[in-house]
């Protein structure tokens, strides 16, 4: 019997979490040198806190040939039930980002999100060694 409930407990919580759809928010923007050269074939990854499952997220994608990027991260809303309806108004706030590319300085940054499409361009540093080139 205890095993019983525990199922049936189980299986209640993931019908209660499946109800809500992910939220697909959208991460845009260019990468470039300070002189605003872009940089083709660098690194953009975002890592996000997905707190309903307890994890930590990562998408990754590199720059096209102008230097442009899009990463796509879905984002489970639902914040809880409350007299036995679900609620999905959770909402993703911020996300770490990373940008990486050969001879120039890494670049990390907390995101503030902006709806569901934020724009982020980044310019890097070259590295001291590049720079002396």
């Amino acid at each position: 019997m205890k095993h019983l409930f525990a199922l049936l407990l189980a299986l209640f919580t993931f019908s209660v979490n499946a109800k809500c759809a992910n939220e697909l928010y959208v991460f845009t923007g260019k990468v470039a040198t300070q002189d605003s050269a872009p940089i083709a074939d660098a690194l953009v990854a975002v890592a996000w806190n997905e707190t309903v499952r307890g994890r930590t997220l990562e998408r990754t994608t590199r720059t096209d040939s102008t230097g442009q990027y899009s990463i796509e991260v879905p984002f489970y809303p639902w914040s809880g039930t409350k007299r036995g309806t679900d609620s999905c108004d959770a909402k993703l706030a911020e996300v770490a980002a990373l940008v990486v590319a050969p001879g120039f300085v890494e670049e990390q940054a907390e995101l503030p999100v902006n709806g569901l499409q934020t724009t982020a361009n980044y310019s890097l540093k070259r590295t001291a060694a590049e720079r002396l080139r």
